[in-house]
């Protein structure tokens, strides 16, 4: 067990010092006085009983033991920063599985490659996707079994109220084509 730890902030500051070789410089990159800096270095001069830097006019030089100090307190200081980012990025990371209900075509053409994109970016995220006709993705939906589908037509599909809700994401033209005799013989009048 630690008995006892010098004030980490105080640690914090003398390696901004050790590091800027300058009180002034220290100062500006914590946002503090110089003067402040200075009685942050003081304090914790006197917690250690240790001298940490020798003052000229123009210059502070690291003591010996500020050497070995820094030393010791660089990987921690590292590590602590690391486990910090680290712990931010864990709460911002998305994770978990997204139900689609999708046409196959579209399906293949559109959403697969969406998605891979999606995953590259979240690669703790998972997709299930359902091929099925829209009446069931829609019953899917109701039941909480899908997250959400891509559905063609979907008015024509609706007999009574349903507790979901549509977005238009886009519409596209479908042409009949067929051979010239058969269009002939068929359509032209």
């Amino acid at each position: 067990m630690l008995n006892y730890i010098p004030d980490l902030n105080r640690l914090k500051v003398f390696h901004c010092v050790y590091e800027a070789q300058s009180l002034t410089r220290a100062a500006t990159t914590l946002y503090v006085t110089k003067s402040a800096i200075s009685q942050s270095i003081k304090s914790l001069e006197d917690e250690l009983k240790e001298p940490l830097f020798i003052r000229n006019r123009k210059s502070i030089i690291p003591t010996p033991f500020a050497d070995k100090l820094y030393q010791i307190i660089m990987p921690f200081l590292r590590q602590l920063v690391l486990v910090v980012q680290g712990s931010q990025q864990v709460k911002m990371e998305i994770f978990g599985t997204i139900r689609i209900g999708a046409p196959p075509l579209f399906t293949k053409k559109f959403l697969l490659p969406i998605l891979a994109n999606f995953r590259a970016l979240h690669p703790r995220v998972h997709f299930s996707l359902t091929h099925d006709e829209v009446r069931k993705q829609i019953d899917l939906i109701i039941q909480g079994k899908l997250d959400f589908a891509l559905v063609d037509s979907f008015d024509i599909y609706l007999s009574k109220k349903t507790p979901v809700i549509t977005s238009k994401i886009f519409e596209e033209s479908e042409v009949m084509a067929c051979s010239r005799r058969y269009f002939q013989k068929y359509f032209k009048k």
